[in-house]
């Protein structure tokens, strides 16, 4: 849960309304907000070809030098992010991503192992919550953090309306450094072995998954 108040909590409001309201914008294409903002809201609305949340982590993700922290309830991640979190790891990124072990859909569960699992080819570190419920959606990309509705999925970033909040206050970002240290206490390790050795159903459901992980 995110808290706030001032200029960013009104914007917040504001694209919630925008949303909600299905505004058109201007007839130029959409740009980024300012960004040297310490804290910037976010809308996404795809249906009027608005997709600021997804333009957000592409462009952090493709310019992170020291750390991609991602903590996601549904990690499905397309074929551009999957190429993008590997070229981190290859450029010394440190790339780590914490899921749940058993979220409450279990078709994105099955789903998700083949995108993990190339991830994870890709020297992509990977955990698995098993404390319970991981219902977070947030990401630390060097000192932003990213944090809102919006999951690294298809229907998040595609085709939901959502909003997110980029941060960059050094005390907020810290708060989450430590709530990411948290839940890594809670995680269970995945590697590669794990991957390849579940059971054969759960294999042959994620293969059958596969094709219409554009709409989970």
């Amino acid at each position: 849960t995110i808290r706030g108040e001032g200029a960013p909590a009104a914007e917040l409001a504001e694209g919630f309304d925008r949303v909600m309201e299905g505004k058109r914008p201007p007839a130029r294409k959409p740009t980024l907000p300012d960004t040297s903002r310490p804290v910037v809201a976010l809308d996404s609305r795809p249906t009027l070809g608005v997709y600021p949340v997804k333009r957000m982590y592409m462009g952090r993700i493709k310019k992170a030098r020291r750390r991609i922290w991602i903590a996601q309830a549904y990690f499905l991640p397309r074929h551009r992010f999957r190429k993008a979190l590997a070229r981190a790891v290859g450029r010394g990124v440190d790339v780590r991503v914490i899921i749940p072990d058993r979220s409450d859909v279990r078709a994105a569960d099955l789903a998700a192992w083949a995108p993990v699992g190339k991830l994870m080819s890709h020297g992509v570190k990977v955990a698995r919550y098993a404390a319970g419920m991981l219902h977070t959606k947030m990401a630390l990309i060097d000192d932003t953090l990213i944090v809102g509705a919006a999951n690294l999925d298809s229907m998040s970033l595609y085709w939901n309306r959502e909003l997110a909040l980029m941060i960059r206050e050094p005390s907020v970002v810290a708060a989450a450094e430590r709530l990411f240290a948290d839940y890594e206490t809670k995680a269970l390790p995945t590697t590669a072995a794990m991957v390849g050795s579940r059971p054969w159903g759960e294999r042959f459901a994620g293969w059958l998954l596969r094709p219409f992980l554009w709409i989970l």
